[in-house]
């Protein structure tokens, strides 16, 4: 004998379980609330990245903005800004103030980072030991004398050993930073043919007035059909103030640093030949300073 669900008991089912379904998913779906930044999505850490940088451009708290991170649960934070920003100036239409944003953040993090730790606060003293006084002895006249010193087995006069004390280790210079108003101009252009470098390496160098490399300076890039910007301070493995952009042969470039307002005109990339007569294109160099 088979047994069969009669229909009404079949469709009282199907039409209850999506009752459930409307119920759950959009009358009242179920809600997370005090989860951890780390449970987001990466789109949705972006934006977390993107804010707390905003915060650090603003405030200049690095300490705050480390803790921040570290609620994302996230090895070297300083690289994921990095790798933000250069994904977010690969995309049209960024908001090119997050990006600086994120790039000085980037910087002062692995700055940070790189900074010993065992070495004493700014303007903590160091202190010397100094050798203890021989100890005296009133003799019968009224007079100090100094007790002899103990001999070693070879009956020579020990002399009591210092301790060595401390030395710091020099901290790295600190970020620079750029003097307001003033403008970036070329200090020193250069031409290098090196075949280990990318062919057409347009390398930037920005200094600040104190000749201090500078992070987070935005650079655009222009020839007769486009244009691109980038920032530096994105490969901080190379420096901190530096930036490169890559060339195509036949193409003439022009470049603004900052807020200059003459740009860097007749950029292209030099013909380099190797040693085995091959023909390759070159890279420029160019140095800017604040004056």
């Amino acid at each position: 004998m088979k047994f069969r669900l009669p229909l009404q008991l079949l469709f009282g089912l199907l039409i209850g379980f999506g009752i459930g379904l409307l119920y759950s998913w959009v009358i009242s779906p179920g809600k997370q609330t005090d989860l951890s930044p780390a449970a987001l999505r990466s789109d949705f850490k972006d934006q977390y990245r993107s804010v707390i940088a905003a915060s650090f451009a603003s405030t200049g708290n690095l300490e705050r903005a480390r803790a921040r991170l570290a609620l994302l649960e996230e090895q070297e934070p300083g690289k994921r800004l990095a790798a933000q920003a250069q994904r977010m100036i690969a995309s049209e239409g960024d908001d090119s103030t997050t990006i600086q944003a994120l790039a000085l953040l980037a910087n002062a993090l692995q700055q940070s980072d790189a900074q010993p730790t065992n070495a004493p606060p700014p303007g903590a003293a160091t202190t010397t030991p100094v050798p203890a006084e021989p100890a005296s002895t009133p003799d019968t006249d009224g007079e100090n004398t100094t007790a002899p010193q103990p001999e070693n087995e070879t009956g020579e006069e020990s002399v009591p050993t210092l301790a060595a004390f401390y030395t710091p280790t020099p901290r790295p210079a600190p970020t620079g930073t750029p003097t307001p108003g003033v403008p970036f101009f070329l200090n020193e252009q250069e031409t290098i043919c090196d075949p280990a470098l990318s062919e057409g390496l347009l390398q930037v160098v920005v200094l600040n007035t104190a000749n201090k490399p500078v992070p987070g300076v935005k650079i655009v890039v222009n020839w007769n059909t486009g244009e691109e910007y980038f920032f530096t301070g994105l490969k901080p493995e190379i420096g901190i103030g530096y930036a490169d952009f890559i060339m195509h042969p036949d193409i003439i470039y022009s470049l603004i640093v900052g807020n200059s307002t003459s740009p860097t005109t007749g950029l292209t990339p030099p013909v380099c030949q190797t040693t085995d007569g091959n023909i390759y294109s070159g890279s420029l160099r160019l140095s800017f300073r604040q004056q």
